[in-house]
């Protein structure tokens, strides 16, 4: 079984979208080139952020080709295979072995409810091809992975890490433990911005964040203190990355990290999922926030010439 070593910080990919919301490659291929040239340690695209849900089949397996092409090998390519069954996600685990990608990310499947023994029977049926998953716990958007599975997936060899996005680091913590006692090699990591030092100095071997591609600088700044045993140092920078959570979380996921990215200069294009007029009202003063938090921690990584209203205007919201 393919061994695969996690660690440190990972850029989770969002999806760009051209005028007519179809995803938008050239977009997702620039942002790819501009994260090799960072000291990101890997690249995770269709996960959660990336909207892969909203996404066909053949719209998300596009998106993964262009980033393996463009990526050529020079990141860790993590990639999301979460599918509502076994079936879809096991097509994707054969795209990603001939496209010569790292791992997989695969939370539960979603929508229809799973009991504890179902989801383990869905994590033993994707292992059939071998090929290196990090398991995906994400209870806010699909059947959550209790304990008592977990500790039962750290006896399957196909199985090498866990993505915790529940923003629980008590339960965190007891991940890291049981893996302790059972299985040394296995890897946990956080998949929330907010948390990432605490986290890293509970245990974690790393993060899977969207800030982590739309501002690897800073989030690897968090990760280079943490090397120095620096923990007040990425405590301040952590600090200092928290209003801008703040603001992104009070939009539906993942509308907020999208402003984010607007106000840096990445293409993000018209968003799939539907806003009202009530949130889109809201989106102005958000981005004046943002900027404004961005720019005591972004210095010189931030365009000078903000100006929120032409912002809006590339959302196509209209």
């Amino acid at each position: 079984m393919t061994s695969i070593t996690l660690s440190g910080p990972y850029a989770v990919l969002a999806t760009p979208f051209t005028k007519d919301a179809r995803p938008d490659l050239d977009a997702v291929g620039r942002h790819v080139e501009l994260l090799c040239a960072t000291d990101i340690r890997g690249i995770v695209p269709c996960g959660s952020s990336a909207e892969f849900v909203n996404l066909s089949f053949e719209e998300n397996t596009a998106i993964l080709r262009e980033v393996a092409r463009v990526n050529a090998g020079r990141k860790q390519v993590i990639a999301g295979a979460t599918g509502p069954d076994a079936f879809t996600t096991l097509k994707y685990l054969d795209l990603m072995g001939n496209l010569g990608l790292d791992a997989a990310l695969i939370a539960p499947p979603y929508y229809f409810k799973y009991s504890d023994d179902e989801i383990l029977a869905f994590y033993k049926e994707i292992g059939a091809p071998g090929f290196p998953v990090t398991a995906y716990n994400i209870p806010a958007f699909t059947n959550p992975i209790s304990l008592t599975v977990y500790s039962k997936l750290l006896d399957m060899d196909h199985i090498k890490a866990m993505k915790n996005s529940s923003a629980n680091i008590k339960e965190i913590m007891h991940q890291i433990e049981l893996k302790n006692e059972t299985r040394r090699d296995f890897q946990v990591l956080t998949g929330t911005d907010d948390a990432i030092v605490p986290c890293v100095v509970g245990g974690c071997t790393g993060s899977f964040t969207l800030l982590g591609s739309i501002m690897p600088e800073t989030i690897c700044r968090i990760y280079d203190a943490l090397g120095r045993g620096d923990i007040p140092g990425a405590l301040q920078i952590q600090n200092q990355i928290q209003p801008v959570i703040r603001a992104a979380d009070s939009f539906p996921f993942p509308l907020g990290y999208k402003l984010i990215a607007l106000v840096k200069g990445f293409d993000v294009g018209r968003p799939r999922q539907s806003i009202s007029e009530k949130t889109q009202s809201r989106i102005l003063p958000a981005l004046e926030i943002i900027y404004e938090s961005l720019k005591k921690v972004e210095t010189g990584n931030i365009p000078e010439d903000f100006n929120p209203v032409r912002l809006i205007e590339k959302l196509w919201l209209n």
